[in-house]
């Protein structure tokens, strides 16, 4: 019987279920690869695409992110003759403890990564849904804007506080790289986890209206009216003559 042998006879009877409980806990709270939503990204041309297609973003569109979705980890991508492949990655949910960087994959170490998914709202992307993660300076500084963006926002409104973004982006002139762009999120309105706008939910409701009047006689219009300039009625009222002069 060897040492692994005698430990497994020490566990405790129910350890199978206890052990899926902690698998199915920790999938959960897990996400590797891309959780089947079209990848989001900005190309060198400054532009937004999403899916295999690159299909582009409609400019000015609005963005509704998930924070039920917003994760950090980690990822590898290979240079040299293994440049733009993926080595490795791992995510998890912010609200969960922040996994230690794996070992390098041949070399080629993790990089710190956060994501989030996000729907679109309207245009002709109007109920897309995509996820959107890099490890790049330029997402991180936005994606850091936007969490105090929502952190603020929780201070004073604890119910609309999950952001509606439209995405811009700026460039820049990298020393190695050339023309780069970074991208910007631009909070436009906030929502509730069920998806009401709260500017739509602040808004005066419209006045109801006003019951219709009561019909008026032709007689009664008459009296009510200006004046008319007929000679007959001109004279209604006029004192009469005494008689006999």
């Amino acid at each position: 019987m060897n040492d692994m042998t005698k430990q497994n006879d020490q566990l405790p009877a129910d350890f199978g279920d206890s052990l899926m409980k902690g698998i199915d806990n920790t999938r959960a709270g897990l996400r590797v690869g891309g959780g089947g939503k079209p990848f989001f990204r900005l190309l060198k041309s400054g532009n937004f695409f999403y899916g295999q297609q690159d299909a582009p973003m409609e400019e000015g569109s609005r963005w509704a992110v998930n924070l039920s979705t917003l994760a950090r980890g980690w990822v590898c991508w290979g240079k040299g003759a293994q440049s733009g492949k993926l080595l490795g990655q791992v995510m998890a949910s912010i609200q969960a403890p922040k996994l230690p960087q794996p070992a390098p994959v041949d070399g080629h170490p993790f990089a710190e990564q956060f994501g989030m998914e996000m729907v679109c709202l309207d245009g002709e992307d109007a109920g897309q849904e995509v996820l959107y993660k890099n490890h790049s300076y330029g997402f991180t500084k936005a994606w850091d804007a936007l969490l105090a963006d929502i952190r603020a926002r929780h201070e004073i409104d604890k119910e609309y506080f999950w952001p509606i973004i439209v995405l811009t982006s700026e460039g820049y002139k990298h020393p190695q790289h050339g023309l780069t762009f970074n991208p910007i999120f631009t909070v436009v309105d906030w929502a509730n986890a069920d998806g009401d706008i709260a500017a739509k939910a602040a808004a005066p409701k419209k006045a109801a209206p006003k019951p219709a009047l009561k019909a008026v006689e032709p007689a009664e219009e008459a009296e009510e009216a200006v004046e008319p300039t007929s000679t007959v009625r001109a004279h209604v009222g006029q004192r009469r003559r005494p008689a006999g002069r």
